[in-house]
């Protein structure tokens, strides 16, 4: 439906795709599968549409793109609790549902343009992992201590 929705646009979509058999394929949706170098494609995107796993939106604020997050479906929540906050954040529009109609992508387009990248982009620590490592190398060394 987004594709479209914006027939000027091309589309590309990365990883693999579930088809059920009645989809219609648009010239401007290319199905590229798994790739090498998926952070140049986000870094080249307009927009990126991508699920709200943590590889995922590291990679989309390491690059600072306009970002709809559409969350996958986890027992506790975790995709859309994310997506929900970076929304309010303002780092990206917030995809609770797959819309079917033309007219919502364009709006949900339209928003993520209008997103200031640098609200996702600040997300971005090239030190977070080692940040995570020391604090919990800390917190092992305290509660070891306390023990």
């Amino acid at each position: 439906m987004a594709a479209r929705a914006v027939p000027d646009a091309q589309w590309l979509v990365l990883g693999p795709v579930h088809r059920e058999g009645h989809e219609t394929d648009f010239g401007n949706l290319v199905e590229l599968g798994w790739v090498p170098g998926v952070t140049d494609h986000i870094a080249a995107a307009d927009v990126v549409i991508a699920s709200a796993g943590d590889n995922t939106v590291h990679e989309i604020a390491r690059v600072g793109r306009p970002y709809v997050c559409a969350p996958e479906w986890r027992y506790f929540g975790e995709q859309t609790r994310k997506a929900e906050r970076l929304a309010e954040l303002g780092a990206a529009v917030a995809l609770p549902a797959w819309p079917g109609a033309l007219a919502p992508w364009r709006g949900i387009l339209d928003a993520a343009k209008a997103l200031d990248p640098a609200a996702l982009a600040e997300l971005y620590d090239d030190d977070a992992a080692k940040v995570a490592a020391e604090y919990l190398e800390a917190l092992a060394v305290s509660l070891w201590a306390a023990g």
